[in-house]
């Protein structure tokens, strides 16, 4: 994988995520995800991905080189996910509006990808997205004589 899939199909793929479902609610965000010069702008009315992309609020941006790593199966160090690359690579940058970034920061997550099986990632890759796992029931590890 080198790069992110088509904006129309990303946008279509997150309208119908069941995780982004979940969160349905009174929020709305607009932000940009940046590769290299070409921006993916996705707007977040309701809880529902808006038909016109408005102004982004804030851009995650990186090189085209950066995001290929971030796409990779096992991304290489400092790769895995949007706050190790924040942190630990100067040419990834958060521009614009940093607390909505925090406030929001779950939503560009799942859409962009992170831990597990998210949209951009199963785009990239041509699987279908899947909620997160959370793990089995803590019960289910115990041995028997401590149920």
């Amino acid at each position: 994988m080198t790069g992110f899939p088509n904006a129309f199909a990303w946008r279509a793929a997150c309208a119908a995520d069941a995780v982004l479902a979940t969160w349905a609610g009174p929020w709305a965000v607009c932000f940009a995800i940046k590769s290299g010069s070409d921006a993916t702008v996705f707007d977040f009315v309701e809880a529902q991905v808006a038909a016109d992309p408005g102004t982004a609020a804030f851009t995650l941006a990186a090189p085209k080189t950066t995001w290929s790593r971030f796409l990779e199966p096992v991304p290489p160090r400092h790769h895995h996910g949007i706050f190790a690359m924040m942190y630990r690579l100067p040419e990834f940058s958060i521009q614009g509006d940093e607390l909505v970034f925090m406030q929001h920061a779950h939503i560009a997550r799942r859409v962009l990808a992170g831990d597990g099986p998210t949209i951009s990632r199963c785009l990239s890759f041509r699987a279908p997205a899947r909620p997160i796992q959370l793990g089995r029931c803590r019960r289910e590890r115990l041995p028997p004589w401590n149920r």
